[in-house]
């Protein structure tokens, strides 16, 4: 069961950094992107 545990938390987290990443950089105002940069 620890090993399932800590399994299922290391692809939480990858998950929650990869879905945060991609959510924080479409809220960037997509629309200003070429704007901003």
């Amino acid at each position: 069961m620890e090993v399932s545990k800590t399994r299922f938390a290391s692809i939480v987290a990858v998950a929650a950094a990869l879905g945060y990443a991609l959510y924080r950089r479409r809220s960037i105002n997509p629309s200003n992107t070429h704007d901003d940069e």
